[in-house]
């Protein structure tokens, strides 16, 4: 045989007579339905529920990302977001545009993934029952299910089999159709959002393409230059094709968070634990499954490191190694599983440096995702073995060494696991007997081994092929979902329309024209997590994902989850355009006054409460800090729930209601001047017991009183720090208790607090008439991380308060405008005309030339006009826009007009100009392009046909 026949000598060739023509697809499409009937029949659970196929990231994130309507910028996320530079919201991914239902969108990937599996297979094959037993493999094992909720994940994972389809397909023959086909899948692949997934579906590719390089270079090296430029060709078209969305993605990633190279600490992180490598073969050793009878308890989390193809599945690849022959492809496959989990296990297997210095590889974190490589070659060796089975090829011999090498490395697996001291000691501190873990984690893996040896070594006693294959095909079904099965989408949440309160806000926010903050806590909430709200056009200074602008998190302290620790300061809120800021009920935080200085100024907050509540007492959580000097008995904070009457305060006494944290440290209790407070709770400070104190306080004397309003007043003459840990009016008479939120408690005055439901209040901000763009008369330049630092402590470095109203702050030279207005009447007026998200109008009536600030989030891609002549678009506040406007009234528009998108499309559409053409060369010119293989590749494949070995056998296409 000649090497350089590499697909040729891969490949059980056809039977004789097989129709070539378009009855060759039927398969396929046979493929197709069925894999879209199994996983609609796989996911009826959720569906009949009523379910979003969305757990985790997938409802917060992609849901709502896949279900908004198309659009380049987003204005209801982050104070504006450019949706186009971002992947993950697929603008710029055909399916997203054919599939508008989210679960239409999610079984898609399964189907596609599955489907493009079977063709792979079945091409390499021609065993129908081995292609589709590799396609349930790849589809149903623990990546692509448990990564259910990674939207983007699972889409970059379906395209995955097609490129590797396509490059084996062109070793054996360069075609037009093969080289676009594999171009194409290559952009899909990087369209569907997912990078990380994207270089290992390159990186496995590639690996393969230089097998056959190797290969066909041994014996003709004219045609290994050519099928090396193909390939090439390939790849660069490809990647071309997706110029529209990678450019816009460069540009807007040195403008993120992400902008830092990964340490390799964070290289390292969601690497699978060398201790829990058990979990290939049993994968709910650990816990986890949504019907077992203990929650997860390895290594975080689990969605990342799940690594399980099916324990059954693994015996079947080891068949199919050991039936292997000469360039079948079986060692290539075996050399990805090995590396595929080397590097899935690179923080402990002491080569994590050494990936750590491969380019583009260490731009990612979450290494056992390599674990997408993992299952499609055991499901492609799995699927080998399944049509030497069917060919008579396999063995009694090697289904039993197979068996023995697979039994023993599980059994060596668990035990190990099972004699592991933590393993047992988190057993016992979840109350779990060993037996029922071992039960319901390892136990069924196992019976379907067995039940699998059992199968193939009683193969030929059983009844006819169909039988057979459906047989195995059942208990293929049943070893690898034992993970998918029990996961996670099973508990999906249910969509509900919104709710009337929802509605409500969303109309209080644009007739005020402005944004909400939602706290952290209000996330339990899904409506109000970002970037849900968009889904409802409710706009917010939120957003979640990596790619939130570094300035913009800088200036505001809105982490990449969307969350913020503090209520921002007034000047921030100006900023930000809030209006409305929702939180719950429950405090979820600490409210701290005072400081560590000898004295420290009074505090005074109030706030009104949404509703009137009956009670008798008020109980208060806190300790503090820094007051050895606090003498026995010292008013700490005094509470007011009748500010607008005389002698209605109580206070908190030092000694008697709260005390210094560190009370018991010896060096303190020997110089300490107060008692200690009752204990509410203790905690380990190293050493010695930190505690909380907990105090109830009456509120009046005569039973419950109506309380409307709350004024608090830290006393700070002996200084120290007052840390108050949770709030509760209580109520003797019926038992009730009331919490109180900090972030209420924050606001003070500045806010009108209503009900929003039963857990959730919002604050309506008492802001001055402006929106969200404004005339300012100052303009100072400073750089970027200063103006950030600026505008988030509402503070210039000097010490001097910084009042949005009146200055902005501008990277570079400052323009020049005209001298301050008298008064704050003479700011003049900003009036919206109208907005599209890629366009904002505004009429503008300035009293001199003005600087107008937009609270919109910077991008260079916006472009700004006044009268219609182009000006210079100003980051202004570090994180947003300006624009220099003259006196008079004037007409303002931004457009969205960025230089990456129109350059990235212009490549994009001439990539796929040329691989429209490559269909419509004629002549000697399909020779230069995709050349006829070779004479020794023609007799290579002659041979095959004729007869060498038995590879001419009949072949079980059941």
């Amino acid at each position: 045989m000649q090497k350089s026949e590499v697909a040729g000598a891969e490949r059980i060739p056809p039977r004789p007579g097989i129709n070539t023509g378009s009855a060759a697809y039927l398969p396929f499409l046979s493929a197709v339905l069925f894999y879209a009937f199994f996983y609609v029949l796989f996911f009826s659970p959720a569906l009949l529920e009523g379910r979003v196929l969305a757990p985790g990231d997938g409802y917060v994130f992609y849901y709502p990302a896949v279900t908004i309507p198309w659009r380049l910028w987003e204005a209801n996320i982050l104070s504006g977001y450019p949706v186009f530079a971002d992947p993950q919201f697929f603008l710029w991914y055909p399916p997203r545009w054919f599939f508008r239902n989210y679960n239409a969108f999610i079984i898609f990937a399964y189907v596609a993934a599955s489907s493009f599996t079977f063709g792979y297979v079945h091409w390499k094959t021609r065993s129908v029952a081995a292609a589709l037993a590799a396609g349930i493999i790849y589809g149903t094992g623990s990546f692509m299910m448990g990564h259910l909720g990674h939207t983007s994940i699972i889409n970059a994972g379906a395209w995955l089999p097609l490129i590797v389809w396509s490059i084996e397909a062109l070793a054996e023959r360069r075609t037009a159709a093969r080289f676009v086909t594999g171009a194409l899948t290559v952009a899909l692949c990087l369209l569907s959002g997912h990078p990380q997934i994207f270089v290992y579906a390159m990186l496995l590719a590639g690996g393969l393409a230089l097998r056959n390089l190797w290969v066909t270079c041994a014996d003709d090296s004219t045609t290994a230059i050519g099928l090396a430029t193909t390939y090439a060709g390939l790849v660069v078209l490809g990647v071309a094709a997706c110029a529209v969305q990678l450019l816009p993605l460069l540009e807007f990633r040195e403008l993120s968070a992400r902008s830092d190279a990964w340490s390799y600490g964070e290289f390292v992180t969601y690497s699978l634990p060398l201790r829990q490598i058990a979990t290939l073969f049993f994968p709910y050793l650990y816990g986890g499954a949504t019907n077992g009878p203990i929650a997860y308890f390895g290594a975080f989390n689990q969605t990342e490191l799940a690594t399980y193809a099916g324990l059954g599945t693994l015996f079947l690849a080891a068949c199919g190694l050991l039936a292997r022959k000469r360039n079948d492809g079986a060692v290539f496959w075996l050399a990805a599983v090995v590396a595929s989990i080397l590097l899935a296990t690179v923080g402990e297997n002491h080569l994590g440096h050494l990936f750590y210095q491969i380019p583009i590889v260490n731009s990612f974190r979450a290494s056992a995702r390599s674990a997408i490589v993992f299952t499609f070659a055991i499901a492609v060796l799995a699927g080998m073995a399944i049509a030497r089975l069917q060919h008579g090829e396999l063995k009694s011999r090697h289904i039993a060494l197979a068996g023995g090498i697979t039994l023993g490395l599980a059994i060596g697996a668990g035990l190990l696991t099972l004699s592991s001291a933590s393993w047992a000691q988190a057993l016992r501190d979840s109350g779990v007997e060993p037996r029922a873990i071992i039960k319901g984690a390892i136990l069924p893996p196992f019976a379907t081994l067995i039940a699998m040896i059992c199968l193939l070594l009683s193969w030929n006693k059983l009844g006819g092929r169909y039988f057979r294959a459906i047989l195995l095909i059942a208990a293929i079904v049943v070893d690898v979902g034992l993970f998918g099965w029990n996961y996670e989408w099973r508990l999906s949440p249910v969509q509900k329309p919104a709710s009337t309160s929802l509605n409500a806000l969303r109309d209080d926010l644009l007739s005020s024209n402005g944004r909400l903050l939602a706290m952290p806590e209000t996330f339990v909430d899904d409506d109000l997590h970002p970037i849900r709200n968009a889904l409802y056009g409710i706009p917010s200074v939120s957003g979640y994902g990596p790619l939130e602008p570094k300035a913009y998190q800088e200036a505001t302290g809105i982490d990449t989850a969307g969350a913020i620790q503090d209520v921002p300061n007034p000047s921030l809120q100006r900023v930000l355009g809030i209006t409305h800021v929702v939180f719950n009920r429950d405090m979820s935080g600490s409210l701290q006054f005072g400081s560590c200085a000898a004295e420290a100024p009074d505090a005074i907050l109030q706030f009104d409460l949404p509703a009137p509540v009956r009670a008798t007492g008020i109980r208060v959580i806190s300790n503090m800090s820094c007051s050895v000097t606090r003498p026995d008995g010292d008013p700490v904070l005094t509470v007011d729930v009748t500010p607008e009457e005389k002698g209605g305060e109580v206070a908190l006494l030092a000694g008697r209601d709260t005390s210094e944290w560190a009370h018991d440290r010896s060096d303190v209790r020997d110089v300490i001047k107060h008692a200690r407070a009752p204990i509410e709770s203790s905690f380990n400070a190293g050493g010695f017991s930190g505690h909380v104190y907990q105090a109830e306080l009456p509120l009046a004397t005569s039973g419950p009183i109506d309380v409307r309003r709350l004024s608090l007043r830290f006393l700070g003459n002996h200084g120290g720090i007052l840390s108050v840990r949770k709030l509760e009016l209580t109520n003797a008479e019926n038992g009730t208790v009331y919490p109180l939120n900090p972030n209420a408690l924050k606001l003070g005055s500045s806010a009108t607090i209503r009900k929003m439901d039963e857990d959730l209040s919002v604050a309506k901000l008492r802001t001055e008439p402006g929106g969200l763009a404004w005339l300012v008369s100052e303009v100072r330049s400073v750089p970027t991380d200063v103006a950030a630092q600026t505008v988030r402590t509402g503070m210039f470095p000097n010490g001097q308060p910084f009042d949005p109203d009146t200055v902005a702050l501008v990277d570079g030279l400052a323009p020049k405008l005209d001298s301050v207005p008298a008064s704050v009447g003479q700011r003049g007026k900003v009036t919206p005309i109208s907005e599209d998200g890629a366009r904002l109008s505004l009429r503008v009536d300035a009293p001199s030339r003005s600087f107008l600030f937009l609270s919109h989030s910077y991008h260079p891609g916006w472009v700004a006009y006044v009268n219609g002549q182009k000006m210079p678009l100003y980051r202004a506040n570090a994180a947003f826009q300006g624009v220099v406007v003259p006196a008079g009234t004037s007409e303002v528009t931004l457009v969205l007009d960025p230089l990456s998108l129109k350059l990235g499309g212009l490549i994009s559409l001439i990539a796929l100009l040329i691989l429209g053409g490559c269909f419509f060369v004629r002549g000697r010119h399909v020779d230069y392009l995709f050349p006829r293989a070779s004479a020794s590749s023609t007799q290579s494949r002659t041979s095959l046909q004729s007869g060498e070995g038995r590879e001419n056998a009949p072949v079980d296409e059941s």
